[in-house]
Formats: structure tokens, sequence, C-alpha cells
């Protein structure tokens, strides 16, 4: 941590002192999508987070607790889709502006987005450095329309590297639309601080990940020390890959 400065310093500690070991080496749950106990459970809770959205006035119907325990157990992949949306709160701005997607689409298409330019050339660098293996034109064109979106939705922050990772993970999982409304939420409420020109949020991050692998596994801090790869030395967007990597990876 010493390139940081005592301001930067204080989330890193912070973050390190709310993590335990059991976090550290916890496994991950093991998900069962077939699970009748597990499904029902997830169908009740989305029911009742939809009561709640529905009538403003009303209780809370879900206790964190509960929430907490059912993803403990597991998400399971057959409603993995429209957990996602319900809970993240995408559902509700889909429902709320309907056809802004595709309008934000047109736009796009028509040239009417004033300084786009810049923010398209850059993803079009970024859509093959996503997925190297990937051949799926479909794909690739679905990832480049929901970074645009996005782009185009959120002009002040536009196109950051980063995004892209975010959005191919939210893709393997979501339709086009949900997928950039859960990447403007990652953008603008989640990890507003990973996505400006500082990025002070990543920073940290890098900072955190640099403390856990010094002192969990200090052969191999020492080696990638050696080998000019420590955290100072690591791609900016190393933890943003790291987070899309378990999105794509819980299909």
């Amino acid at each position: 941590m010493s390139s940081l400065t005592g301001e930067q310093q204080r989330p890193v500690r912070q973050t390190l002192a709310a993590l335990s070991k059991d976090d550290w080496y916890a496994p991950p749950p093991v998900v069962n999508g077939r699970s009748v106990d597990a499904v029902m459970e997830w169908n009740e809770l989305l029911e009742a987070r939809h009561t709640a959205e529905m009538q403003l006035d009303a209780p809370a119907t879900i206790a964190p607790e509960r929430l907490h325990a059912a993803v403990e157990n597991g998400v399971p992949d057959a409603l993995r889709p429209q957990i996602w949306l319900r809970f993240s709160g995408a559902e509700r701005r889909i429902r709320e502006s309907p056809n802004l997607y595709a309008e934000i689409q047109q736009r796009i298409s028509m040239g009417g987005v004033p300084g786009f330019a810049s923010a398209a050339e850059q993803i079009e660098k970024d859509l093959r450095r996503t997925d190297l293996s990937s051949d799926d034109s479909a794909a690739l064109d679905a990832l480049r329309r929901v970074l645009a979106a996005c782009a185009c939705f959120d002009a002040k922050t536009s196109y950051v590297q980063g995004m892209n990772f975010i959005a191919s993970g939210l893709l393997h999982v979501l339709p086009e639309e949900g997928a950039f409304w859960m990447l403007v939420l990652v953008v603008q409420r989640w990890l507003p601080d990973h996505f400006i020109e500082s990025m002070s949020g990543n920073n940290v991050d890098c900072a955190v990940l640099d403390e856990l692998v010094a002192e969990q596994t200090p052969k191999l801090h020492a080696k990638l020390a050696a080998l000019q790869a420590a955290r100072s030395h690591a791609p900016p967007p190393l933890p943003l890959r790291l987070s899309a990597s378990i999105l794509s990876g819980e299909e």
C-alpha cells in the first residue's frame, strides 16, 4: 500500500478489517438448480419483492437474514435472470422506461449522439479483447450495442475500459435490455469510483488484493513482485475482470 496516500489507504484497511479468514477460504455455495426447495423459496422471494415494489406504502416483506440465507444456499439457474433483474432494481427501470433502450439504439444508428465517436472507437478496440475465444458475431454485436447504449445514456462517464468485461458477463445471463440496465446500475450506483478518471475504486481493490495475496500466499506474491506483476504493475481493469469472470461462470 506504500504507493497510496494516507487518505487512500483508509478504505483499504477498512476492507481488510471487515474480512475474516472464513471469508477468504469459504468455498462457493453448491448451486443445485433443480432443488425443489430452492426453487420454491426463490419463487416466494420473487413474489414478495414484486409485491413490495407494487405497493410502495407496504412494509418490507423480506427479512435480510432470509434473503442472505437463500443466496448462500444458491440461486437456481432457471431463475437467475429474473432474480438478478428484480432484486437489482433493473426490472423496475425497464418497467418505468420500457422503450428507452430501443430509442437509444435508434439514435445511435441515425448518428444523432453528439460526442459519441470517440467512445465508439474505443468500444470497437475492446470488443475482441473481451473474449478472444469468441467468434460469435451475434454475441459481439449484442456487446457492442449494450456498451454503446450505456455510453450514450451516461454521457458524463461515457465508456471506460472495464465496462466491456462486466457487460460480457451480464450478457451470459441476461437479455440485452436487462444487461444494459444492470450495467447502468453497476456504473452509476454500485461501483462509481471504478469508472472515473482517477479509478480510485479500482486502486483500492488492487491494494486489497495485493495485501491478501501477500498475507495468504507470500511465495506467490514474491514471485509476482519479482516478475514486476504485483499490484502497482497490474492492468487497471484486473479486479473488474476477476469479478466479471464470476458472472459468466455462473451459468
